[in-house]
């Protein structure tokens, strides 16, 4: 009776440890497709609309950038590939209220980015413009997440919010240009098109951004080398 009841013991401890294993492969699940990121991104933000997708080389590392748009508000998130880890978060408002009024004092703003992002330490806040409106930028860092808040200068709203991992180790920078300077060489092309699908790819090779445009009846077609960010092929047709 003494040994049925170690084996059941025994037994019971291995299917606890295959549950706790189960959830953890769960949570660290690999995102390797679009419809899996984009799912990812409407269950962190509810409600929303996916507008656009993108994939980008971060660090060595496959991502998805999501764009979404909930009420008046674009948001922007990045999921690793590999870990399925959300990795940058961030929110502007679509349609930013016009100044009115003084202007609040530094301090004031860095209280509220403290209270906001609470036991943070405060990197850098400086005064920018945007559209001619006079707006706070602040970047704070807590634990392993960077952080820039964005406030009208004369209100105190808080118009963007953003964190982002940030890397400890040493290793070295991504050796590729990155989606959003690629994102510009392709404008510089068709500067009145507008964007629907920018991704890294591989071409025989070589590391390419694969880029998708429209403007009226036309529609562009953009592969840039990811390193150099020397415009390998360009096609302007039709939009059927």
């Amino acid at each position: 009776m003494k040994i049925i009841k170690k084996v059941m013991a025994v037994a019971l401890a291995f299917m606890a440890v295959s549950v706790i294993n189960g959830a953890d492969n769960v949570s660290a699940k690999s995102i390797n497709s679009f419809s899996a990121a984009k799912k990812a991104a409407l269950k962190e933000v509810k409600g929303a609309q996916v507008i656009e997708t993108d994939t980008d080389m971060e660090n060595g590392v496959f991502v998805y950038d999501i764009e979404l748009l909930k009420k008046n508000k674009i948001y922007t998130l990045q999921y690793n590939s590999k870990t399925g880890a959300l990795i940058e978060y961030g929110w502007e408002i679509n349609t930013k209220p016009y100044q009115n009024g003084k202007q609040m004092s530094k301090s004031a703003i860095q209280k509220k980015a403290l209270k906001k992002v609470k036991n943070a330490s405060v990197i850098n806040i400086h005064m920018d413009y945007d559209d001619g409106v006079s707006e706070y930028d602040v970047k704070l860092q807590k634990g392993s997440k960077r952080y820039e808040l964005v406030y009208n200068a004369s209100s105190g709203k808080l118009l963007e919010y953003k964190w982002e991992t940030v890397n400890t180790s040493t290793s070295k920078a991504s050796k590729y240009i990155g989606v959003t300077k690629a994102k510009n060489i392709a404008l510089k092309k068709a500067p009145n098109a507008t964007i629907v699908k920018c991704e890294f790819d591989n071409d025989d090779g070589m590391q390419v951004y694969d880029i998708s445009m429209v403007e009226g009846i036309y529609e562009y077609d953009v592969t840039i080398n990811a390193k150099t960010g020397t415009i390998m092929e360009f096609e302007k047709d039709f939009n059927d």
